[in-house]
């Protein structure tokens, strides 16, 4: 409901619907791109150690001005993929590297925000709800049997999979580079 915005380059696309959920929020243009054009972030989320952060980025603008996602990136610059190791929060974003030509992925520990995606030969499509992925018409809805068992019974030990077959989720505390 707070507006939509994309990043489109080559044959990499990242679009965000935003919702204003945090004062910092409101600051926030997503997808943001570095100064340098190399990384660009989606992010979902709430960063709670943000002046730690901050002060170990060793960033001298006002932390007033500086956004979540804002810190998120930096922490990727200095650390890449050991970033998460630094964040504390309920969070999911990804990060693509235009040199590199890779995306990184990382959803908080405790798996608060989520994440869905689905990877084949010809191509890697994120979200943070499945019906995000559903609108692509290359991905068959078929239903994952064992996941609805799973369901049932209340026992759910895998973490990644959904109710759909071809579509998973990253689990709590997880990266993944595509």
């Amino acid at each position: 409901p707070d507006g939509i915005n994309y990043y489109c380059k080559d044959s990499t696309g990242l679009v965000h619907c935003m919702l204003h959920d945090t004062p910092e929020s409101l600051l926030e243009r997503l997808p943001s791109k570095t100064d340098d054009e190399r990384f660009v972030i989606t992010f979902h989320g709430r960063i709670d150690n943000r002046q730690e952060l901050y002060n170990k980025i060793g960033w001298i603008k006002p932390i007033s001005i500086v956004t979540d996602s804002d810190l998120v990136l930096a922490a990727y610059q200095k650390w890449r993929k050991e970033c998460v190791l630094f964040l504390l929060g309920d969070f999911a974003f990804a990060i693509w590297d235009q040199v590199e030509q890779k995306l990184f992925c990382a959803r908080d520990h405790m798996g608060i925000k989520p994440f869905y995606y689905y990877s084949c030969e010809d191509f890697f499509v994120f979200s943070s709800e499945i019906k995000g992925l559903l609108v692509k018409p290359e991905i068959v809805r078929e239903l994952n049997e064992e996941r609805v068992a799973d369901f049932f019974t209340s026992i759910v030990l895998d973490k990644e999979s959904t109710f759909f077959k071809n579509i998973l989720r990253l689990p709590p505390g997880s990266c993944l580079e595509a």
